[in-house]
Formats: C-alpha cells, structure tokens, sequence
C-alpha cells in the first residue's frame, strides 16, 4: 500500500515536470523565430523575411 501512495505521488510530480519543460522549449522555439520575423497569423497578409511567396498557377 506504500509503494502505491509512493507511486501516486511521484507519477504526477513527473507529469508536470515534462509538461513544464516541454512548454518552455516551445516557448524558446517561438521566441526565436518571432527574433527572425516569423509570423504566425495567417491573417497578417503581408509575406515575412524569409518566407517563400505564394506561387500563381
């Protein structure tokens, strides 16, 4: 019965340690490439540095 409280405590503290370090790198992605000119709203019309223009057919 020990080891299943143990086990129910840990688990979970584990979770959020994952979860918070996978939010921080996506943080740290999205920080760098906002600092390039990425832009991520679609609605934004303009083409960004380094973005391929759209082709015409």
């Amino acid at each position: 019965m020990a080891v299943l409280v143990t086990l129910l405590a840990v688990v979970p503290g584990l979770v959020v340690v994952l979860v918070a370090g996978l939010l921080r790198s996506r943080a740290e992605i999205l920080r760098a490439l906002h600092d390039l000119g990425g832009d991520l709203d679609p609605a934004a019309g303009s083409t960004t540095a380094g973005a391929a223009p759209e082709r015409s057919s």
